[in-house]
């Protein structure tokens, strides 16, 4: 709450009036100033917290969805030895329990995930002061995590009805042909309902790289038994990629998942690449050259050799003006090469009217 009070004395002329307008004026900025800096320290506070539990959240579900990954691939052999074993009964009705090919087993632990601290975020007002591509990418990984969720729940559903048959009597061969026929059908259904949450899975694995001890295309197609032509593969991952490419040239994070990328093309787009960066070195050393003249070739080799440096080992080249003979960006270099600190550390051994307003590099990692 904000108090102005009237002045203490009688105002004359316009001079005193304005002088104590401005000294109002001033006091409301300074007091709102402080006001307006206490919030957002107080915030940021917020926020740091915010992401703290989001992080720890983050990491138990990581932990949750490799658990969930070794599960499916322990249990899917499981569920199609049942198959197998209803498949049997129907193919030999008078088959005992000893002639049977393995032994029923319904026995699987349901994984779920954990979103507390998602929930408690969205419910408090703290979202609105993070920057909006993390909040869409924390609320696409939870949607991502409650889809998948789903999924094992219409597992676990169709899990116990096709196990509920051991209620009234838990020995196979006693079934009726038409309860055996129900069986393979009831089996299928849930080896179908893992094949979708191994989708989901891999989906989720493809989009978030700490998610990577994912399902492959291949556990999905292990349970389908597809045998998808290479080519209609690859003009699905065209469409999917069509797709990506256009949201993501609107500005949006697409929720299409890219598709693998085969090493051929990533090879060659990695080529094309370090070719880039080599004609990005190149124009450095050029402008050296064309910017000081012919005498300062050995500084444009310099910075040639710099630019090369530089756009080889990935970090984004930015010029200022600077009024000095001698930069050392090497504390900025720490974790990079040290080819890229050699080339780096230059001193022109100029004095400093020379060097001064000329064109330097400065160096940032990327982010």
């Amino acid at each position: 709450m904000l108090d102005v009070h009237p002045p203490h004395q009688a105002v004359h002329g316009w001079r005193d009036f304005f002088v104590h307008i401005a000294t109002i004026v001033v006091g409301l900025v300074i007091a709102v100033g402080i006001e307006q800096s206490v919030e957002y320290v107080h915030h940021r506070h917020q926020v740091a917290e915010v992401r703290e539990s989001l992080l720890l959240e983050r990491r138990i579900n990581v932990n949750r969805f490799a658990v969930l990954t070794d599960e499916f691939r322990r249990f899917v052999p499981v569920l199609q030895v049942n198959l197998r074993i209803f498949r049997y009964l129907h193919d030999h009705p008078k088959a005992a329990a000893a002639d049977l090919p393995g032994k029923l087993d319904w026995l699987a632990s349901s994984i779920s995930f954990v979103d507390t601290a998602w929930k408690t975020a969205q419910q408090s007002t703290i979202l609105q002061y993070m920057p909006r591509a993390e909040v869409m990418r924390d609320d696409k990984l939870y949607g991502g995590l409650q889809a998948l969720g789903r999924r094992i729940d219409n597992a676990q559903l169709a899990l116990n009805n096709a196990r509920r048959f051991a209620i009234v009597d838990p020995d196979p061969p006693h079934l009726s042909l038409a309860q055996r026929d129900r069986q393979i059908d009831l089996t299928a259904e849930v080896l179908l309902q893992y094949a979708l949450v191994a989708r989901n899975d891999k989906n989720l694995g493809s989009e978030f790289a700490e998610f990577k001890h994912a399902t492959t295309r291949d556990d999905v197609y292990g349970i389908l038994q597809a045998t998808t032509d290479t080519r209609d593969q690859a003009a699905i991952d065209a469409l999917g990629e069509r797709i990506r490419r256009f949201e993501e040239g609107l500005g949006v994070e697409s929720s299409e998942p890219s598709a693998p990328e085969p090493a051929a093309a990533k090879d060659t787009r990695s080529r094309a690449r370090r070719a880039s960066r080599a004609r990005t070195g190149l124009m450095l050393g050029c402008f050296e050259l064309t910017s000081q003249g012919p005498g300062s070739l050995g500084w444009c080799a310099t910075d040639l050799a710099a630019g090369l440096a530089i756009t080889n080992y990935g970090v984004i080249v930015r010029r200022r003006r600077v009024a000095g003979s001698r930069v050392d960006d090497s504390a900025q270099l720490a974790t990079q090469s040290p080819m890229m600190k050699a080339a780096t550390r230059v001193d022109y051994g100029r004095p400093p009217s020379a060097a001064a307003g000329r064109d330097r590099l400065l160096l940032r990692p990327r982010q």
